[in-house]
């Protein structure tokens, strides 16, 4: 799981899109998470939020379904590019790169991950209006398999 957390990470500081990006260690909170890393927007924030339903495979290998987050936050780059057309751009390179799950060089365990419930959340309102910033999360569930293929069966047609 860290493979992947650091995967995402990577892909997200490759696009050029953020200033910071960094490894989250749980949920967030929307507008105190802010206040940790406003002054360096755009930034962003990765981060295993939970974990649902943990299957075993036929290989023998375990099937977990990973709730992941990116939180991110965006500045006034100029009057023509306001914190709100920013977060936007963001949010629909995210979105696409979310969509696709592939992050950075990974093989296995998430060379075929399937990618579930994407949702976004805005959290720009009067707490944040005097912040000159725009936050948005985006969550979804990623699979991902742990433990190796005793029978050799993933790689069979």
């Amino acid at each position: 799981m860290n493979e992947l957390l650091e995967a995402i990470k990577k892909t997200l500081q490759d696009t050029k899109l953020f200033k910071s990006v960094e490894i989250h260690g749980g949920g967030f909170s929307g507008i105190e998470d802010l206040k940790k890393f406003a002054q360096v927007a755009p930034a962003s924030r990765v981060g295993l939020v939970n974990m649902g339903e943990i299957l075993a495979t036929p290989e023998g290998m375990l099937e977990c379904a990973l709730n992941l987050s990116i939180i991110f936050s965006s500045a006034d780059v100029s009057q023509q590019q306001t914190r709100h057309s920013e977060a936007l751009r963001i949010l629909e390179e995210v979105l696409l790169l979310v969509k696709d799950g592939r992050w950075g060089s990974i093989k296995n365990p998430v060379a075929d991950t399937e990618i579930d419930s994407i949702k976004t959340t805005n959290y720009y309102g009067s707490q944040l209006y005097g912040n000159n910033l725009a936050l948005w999360k985006v969550d979804w569930v990623q699979k991902l398999k742990l433990g190796t293929d005793k029978f050799n069966l993933t790689n069979k047609v």
